[in-house]
């Protein structure tokens, strides 16, 4: 069954034993989130085709996600802009009810470490006023679904 993209969140986990996650800013996009895998040639000169074995996996740099700039959701980002890791997940599925919508990741929950930024993006005459969240993973991505 194919999904569309309503729902998703950029969360923040707090707390010491037990995380607590809220949502950060509202998200119009997500980067890409795999691990690309780094292969090692080990072809001998006795062999006719390239031979390889896995090496370390990549996060692949840094993750992006855009936002439509509000001072205070600007702000926000910019308290975690604190040079430390923090415990972040990107949730998919929520539910709405009165108008208030609550992230569940009901569809999917990716878990991780990483650092945080925030700048804003250049724009021109009739355009909405963007900021950009950059995020420097520090561990692997954990999956989970409640």
């Amino acid at each position: 069954m194919a999904m569309n993209t309503y729902m998703t969140f950029l969360m923040q986990g707090t707390g010491t034993s037990t995380l607590t996650y809220a949502q950060i800013v509202p998200i119009k996009d997500y980067p890409d989130f795999m691990n690309e895998v780094n292969t090692i040639d080990v072809t001998n000169l006795q062999q006719k085709m390239h031979t390889y074995i896995l090496g370390l996996l990549d996060t692949g740099g840094d993750m992006v996600f855009t936002c439509n700039y509000d001072p205070a959701d600007y702000q926000t980002v910019r308290a975690l802009d604190d040079g430390e890791d923090k415990d972040l997940a990107i949730w998919f599925g929520g539910t709405e009810s009165g108008g208030t919508v609550t992230p569940t990741g009901n569809d999917g929950k990716w878990s991780f470490k990483g650092r945080v930024t925030v700048g804003i993006v250049g724009k021109g005459a009739d355009e909405a006023r963007e900021m950009q969240i950059h995020v420097v993973p520090s561990s692997d991505m954990t999956f989970s679904i409640t």
